[in-house]
C-alpha cells in the first residue's frame, strides 16, 4: 500500500513539474457546435495530449477545439515563464488572447480556460 502511494505521489511530482515547450499556441476558434464535432474527430484521430511531454519533437500540446488539446506546430513568440493552470472544465468562450505578449501585465500568461484564451495569473 505504501508503495502505491509513493507511485501516486511520485507521478503528480513529475505531472506539475513538466517543462513547456518554445513557441506559442495557435489561437483557437470560439466553441460552436461545429467546433463541438471537430473536437471529438480532434481526440479520436488527432495526436491527443495532456502537456508538451506527450508530443514528440519540437511540436507543442495545445488546445485545438473546444478544450480538446492535440500535438501542433506551434507558432513563434515570447513566452513567460511559469505554467499555464490546467482547465478545470469549459470556461467562458471567449478569445481574448492569443500569445503571451497580448496580455498587459507581466505576471500574467495567456491560458486556455477550458473554451477560449483568457490572461492569467501565473
Amino acid at each position: 500500500m505504501k508503495f502505491l502511494i509513493i507511485i501516486i505521489l511520485l507521478a503528480a511530482f513529475i505531472k506539475n513539474n513538466v517543462a513547456q515547450k518554445p513557441g506559442v499556441c495557435p489561437q483557437t476558434e470560439t466553441c460552436t457546435i461545429k467546433n463541438f464535432f471537430r473536437s471529438i474527430f480532434a481526440r479520436l484521430f488527432l495526436n491527443p495530449c495532456n502537456d508538451d511531454s506527450f508530443c514528440r519533437d519540437n511540436l507543442k500540446c495545445c488546445e485545438v477545439f473546444c478544450g480538446k488539446n492535440s500535438c501542433v506546430i506551434p507558432e513563434s513568440g515570447p513566452i513567460r515563464p511559469g505554467n499555464c493552470p490546467k482547465p478545470t472544465g469549459f470556461g467562458i468562450c471567449i478569445q481574448s488572447c492569443s500569445s503571451d505578449d497580448d496580455c498587459p501585465n507581466i505576471k500574467t500568461k495567456c491560458c486556455s480556460n477550458g473554451c477560449g484564451n483568457v490572461c492569467m495569473e501565473v
